[in-house]
């Protein structure tokens, strides 16, 4: 029988890689039994912060569960900002596959299910649940704890922060619902201050009031699409003097729903460039496509002063990021396997180092696929052909909220130093450990920035 790996959920491809399952069949029936009901009351449905975080928790869980359910105050909002901004609030996540309920509680969906609450003031239902969790935000802090702590109050929180807490809360919950011996994600007090990352301190950063004038994002899979997401968001006070260049040469296929925020449930055969284009311009953002690879012989033009982002998985391109011409490069990677899907490690250039003298980018021999010794590939080895498992087997796990999260710390290091702040020329971060390292850097890089509405 044939197996088609590029069809196959990244983040129910973890139950088949960690033995929780013992099937692929049972994985995914196991995933469509998940779900996870959002909560927002009327001032959350109203604040554009507010906004943000509930798409943001709407378009990640919608990935990371069988089911999403929300209850939202006030549904009708018009979003002021993102790629569904003008719609109704209701209108974007139904899009998207969320079921909305009344928001006077009839007995939850099921009590299995975990409960996130965005924003400070959202009650907590009456109805039984797995976990309860809080998602809210002040300054540039993202905060997930469980839902009987008061929340903090929302402010004029720079809106990377209630993205982040967004993101972070489904991570959370899919923890709690994923129950790995000795985790305490759902039942835990976890902070990520995008101001002063990996510091445990109460420096919440500035208002933000300028954000990067041109953008270029290389490599639009995971987290490329999530990276346009996260600036989707920024309030340019001007969006179609925004100018965000898109570099990349695949198309979609029906597995790049599972981590993609961009990409429709069952998208296949469109080229991740226009994809990304048709998102950010329905933001107002003014676009501009190249769908050729990052080679040695590419070279952005003195005058084009962007900040790249790049979400890529290959070495090579890596190695040249110093050698291209940037003004200012923001290197992205995730971890691929069981163990580490849900770390995070950035590299900035310029930095300490040019992008070729990076240890871990340094050229080596290719890791040979190694077929996980568990039941679920057992019995995909049984009833599949070799080379559809062996490829499968090579496929990197991964959730759409890790993504959302590395977006938003990369973008906030584009922000960072033009509001004063320290850039980092690294910096990695586990969902699983909430532990952080950082090596701040020695130079300010300046871009040309574009004013936001306040």
């Amino acid at each position: 029988m044939t197996l088609r790996p590029d069809d196959i959920h990244r983040t129910v491809l973890l139950a088949a890689h960690d033995g929780t399952q013992p099937t692929l069949d049972a994985a995914i029936a196991a995933h469509d039994r998940t779900g996870i009901v959002i909560c927002a009351d009327k001032p959350t449905c109203r604040h554009a912060g507010g906004q943000a975080a509930i798409l943001t928790a709407v378009v990640t869980a919608r990935r990371a569960f069988g089911t999403v359910t929300v209850r939202a105050e006030d549904p009708a909002a018009i979003l002021t900002a993102g790629i569904f901004k003008g719609r109704a609030l209701a209108d974007a996540m139904t899009s998207q596959g969320a079921r909305l309920l009344p928001t006077v509680a009839h007995g939850a969906p099921s009590e299995d299910w975990p409960v996130l609450l965005l924003g400070p003031g959202t009650p907590v239902p009456p109805e039984k649940h797995l976990a309860a969790l809080r998602a809210s935000w002040r300054g540039w802090t993202a905060i997930v704890a469980p839902a009987g702590l008061p929340g903090e109050t929302a402010g004029t929180a720079c809106v990377l922060a209630p993205i982040a807490a967004a993101a972070l809360g489904v991570s959370e919950a899919f923890g709690a619902v994923r129950s790995a011996p000795g985790s305490e994600a759902g039942y835990r007090d976890i902070a990520l201050n995008l101001w002063n990352p990996g510091v445990d301190h109460q420096d919440n950063g500035p208002d933000l009031s300028h954000a990067p004038a041109a953008w270029w994002l290389v490599g639009l899979g995971h987290l490329g699409q999530a990276s346009a997401w996260v600036i989707s968001w920024l309030p340019y006070a001007d969006p179609s003097g925004i100018e965000a260049v898109l570099q990349d040469t695949d198309r979609t296929t029906p597995a790049n729903y599972s981590t993609g925020v961009l990409t429709p449930e069952g998208s296949n055969g469109v080229p991740k460039t226009r994809l990304t284009a048709a998102a950010l311009e329905s933001a107002g953002l003014t676009t501009r496509i190249i769908e050729r690879r990052v080679g040695s012989d590419f070279r952005a033009a003195p005058s084009e002063r962007h900040v790249a982002l790049l979400g890529v998985d290959n070495l090579p391109t890596r190695r040249l990021i110093s050698g291209t011409g940037w003004t200012l490069a923001i290197d992205i990677g995730l971890g691929d396997q069981p163990g580490n899907f849900d770390s995070i490690l950035i590299h900035r250039f310029p930095g300490s180092r040019c992008s070729d003298t990076v240890p871990a980018w340094q050229p080596r021999e290719p890791r040979a696929v190694t077929i996980p010794q568990t039941a679920a590939f057992a019995d995909l080895q049984e009833h599949h052909d070799p080379c559809g498992v062996t490829e499968l087997a090579g496929k990197a796990v991964g959730a759409a909220f890790v993504g959302v999260t590395a977006a938003c710390l990369a973008v906030a290091e584009a922000l960072r130093e033009l509001h004063g702040g320290t850039g980092h020329d690294t910096f990695l971060l586990s969902l699983t450990t909430t532990t952080a390292r950082n090596s701040p850097g020695d130079k300010i890089v300046l871009v040309p920035s574009a004013r936001l509405s306040r």
